[in-house]
C-alpha cells in the first residue's frame, strides 16, 4: 500500500483530517472496519465545527440535506432560572471572533456525507480493519493474483518462491470466480494443488469476483475490499465488444462462433481461431496447444478459399498434456484422468519452455 498518510478510522474526525491533508497534496488512505452509513446517536455541532465545514466547501452540501441550522444556544440555570443565550461564533487568526451559525446533525447521514466526500476528493478509501501497529518503516506487503487457473497458480507459486528465496516475508492471496481452482483439470490435479497451496501458506478465495484493482486495494463483487501493493491478473479470455458489435454470429460470451472449417458461421468470408472463437458444435479448450495448431488448417483454408476450392476441417486433439509448475523446480503433469508430480515433470517441462524460446530469440 503506497500512501503518505495512514488514518484508521471514517468518522467525522478521520474523514476531515483526510480531505485536508489531501487539500495539501499527501496521498491518504482513510481506513474503516464499520459499513457506512452507520447508526449513531445525534449530534449539534459547534461553530468552529461549522468553520470547518465552510473550509471544506461543504457548506452547499451540508444546506442541502436540510440540517437544522443552529445560530446559538440558550443556557438555562437551576430550576429553569437565570437564562442567557450564547451565540456560535466563528474565529479568524487575524480578525478574532464574529458572528457565525452551524448546525444540527444526523449523525449516520453527517459521517455517511463526510466519508463519501473524502472518497471523491481524491482519498484512497476503504472498508478493513487495522490489525497491526506499522512501525520503524515497516510496509504492508502483500502479493494477489486474480486467476485460479494454470496461469494464475503458476505465476503466483513462483513469485512466492522467488521472494523467499531473497528473503521477503509477505501474504499471498489467490483469488477466483470458479468453485474450485484448476476448473479444466481433473480432480486428482486439483487436490494435488490445494494441498500445496495449503503448504505454501496462500489463502485461497473462491467463488470471489474482482470489480476494481488500485494501487490500495482490490474491490471485490460484495463490496469488501484486500488491502494489496501488488497485483497480477492472470484470468481467462475475455472477447473484444467489437465482435459483438460487428453483427457476426457470437455465443452468449461474446465470442465469435466458427464452423469446423474455423470459418464462421454467419460469414464465409471471415475465418477466426485461437481463444477468440468458439467451435460449433464441439469446441476446444482455450489453451495455446490448441491454438498453435489452428495455425496450419487455418492458411490452408485461407488459401482453399482464394482459389475456390474446398475446405479442409480442423480436427482438435482429444486432450492436451499440461505440465504445471509449483515454483520449486517441481511441476505437476495433468493428461485426461492422470496427475503426476516430481522434479523430473519440472526438467521435462523446463526443457520444452526453453527450445520454445529459444526459436524466437533475436541476435543482437
Amino acid at each position: 500500500m503506497k500512501t503518505d498518510v495512514a488514518i484508521i478510522g471514517g468518522g467525522p474526525g478521520g474523514s476531515a483530517t483526510a480531505m485536508f491533508l489531501s487539500q495539501t497534496g499527501l496521498r491518504v488512505t482513510l481506513i474503516e472496519k464499520a459499513q457506512s452509513p452507520r447508526y449513531h446517536i445525534g449530534e449539534s455541532l459547534t461553530g468552529e465545527c461549522g468553520n470547518c465545514l465552510r473550509a471544506l466547501g461543504l457548506e452547499e452540501e451540508m444546506t442541502g440535506r436540510r440540517h437544522p441550522v443552529k445560530y446559538g444556544v440558550t443556557v438555562y440555570g437551576p430550576g429553569g432560572k437565570n437564562a442567557f443565550w450564547v451565540p456560535v461564533k466563528g474565529w479568524h487568526p487575524e480578525s478574532g471572533l464574529f458572528d457565525s451559525h452551524t448546525w444540527s446533525v444526523r449523525r449516520s447521514d453527517f459521517d455517511h456525507m463526510l466519508f463519501t466526500a473524502a472518497a471523491a476528493r481524491g482519498v484512497s478509501v476503504m472498508q478493513a480493519e487495522a490489525i497491526a501497529p506499522l512501525l520503524n518503516g515497516e510496509a504492508v506487503r502483500g502479493a494477489k493474483v486474480v486467476g485460479g487457473g494454470a496461469g494464475g497458480v503458476e505465476v503466483l507459486l513462483a513469485i512466492q518462491h522467488r521472494l523467499q528465496k531473497l528473503g521477503a516475508t509477505i501474504k499471498y492471496i489467490l483469488l477466483t470466480d470458479s468453485d474450485r481452482i484448476l476448473p479444466g483439470h481433473n480432480r486428482r490435479v486439483q487436490r494435488l494443488f490445494e494441498r500445496i497451496l495449503v503448504e505454501r501458506n496462500i489463502e485461497v478465495h473462491l467463488l470471489t469476483k474482482v470489480v476494481d484493482v488500485n494501487d490500495v486495494c482490490i474491490t471485490l463483487e460484495s463490496g469488501q475490499r484486500i488491502v494489496a501493493d501488488t497485483v497480477v491478473y492472470a484470468t481467462g479470455p475475455t472477447p473484444w465488444p467489437w465482435m459483438h458489435a460487428s453483427g457476426l454470429a457470437v455465443d452468449p460470451a461474446g465470442f465469435l462462433m466458427i464452423d469446423s472449417n474455423l470459418q464462421s458461421i454467419s460469414a464465409t468470408a471471415v475465418f477466426a481461431a485461437g481463444d477468440c472463437a468458439v467451435m460449433h458444435p464441439r469446441d476446444y479448450p482455450k489453451s495455446g496447444v490448441y491454438a498453435v495448431r489452428q495455425g496450419s488448417p487455418l492458411a490452408r483454408n485461407l488459401r482453399s478459399t482464394l482459389t475456390n476450392n474446398s475446405l479442409s476441417p480442423y480436427r482438435p486433439q482429444a486432450r492436451a498434456l499440461a505440465l504445471i509448475s509449483t515454483g520449486d523446480k517441481r511441476a505437476v503433469l495433468s493428461y485426461g484422468p492422470l496427475a503426476l508430480e516430481g522434479a523430473w515433470v519440472w526438467r521435462w517441462k523446463d526443457g520444452i519452455d526453453r527450445t520454445f524460446v529459444r526459436r524466437y530469440r533475436m541476435s543482437l
